[in-house]
């Protein structure tokens, strides 16, 4: 439905603020995903609770991308 208004406006931005949109739309990617799953990660064919979801977005680290934020907090 916003396909084409959001292509438009994405071509008008410059390369680093395109970045950061790619980096949002992992975010939100994740956001819907998480919710599907309530909380839980899978281990194995068992669901269990994430903690860390619990209290994602308690506070604020900085400017930093998706990758940077997994290597932080997974240390990878």
């Amino acid at each position: 439905m916003y396909d084409q208004e959001i292509e438009t406006a994405i071509k008008k931005l410059p390369e680093d603020a395109k970045k950061e949109v790619l980096d949002f739309i992992e975010f939100l990617k994740k956001k819907l995903t998480s919710k599907k799953g309530e909380n839980s990660v899978n281990e194995g064919n068992k669901f269990t609770k994430n903690p860390l979801l619990d209290i994602s977005g308690f506070c604020e680290i900085g400017e930093m991308d998706s990758s940077q934020i997994d290597s932080e907090v997974y240390g990878t």
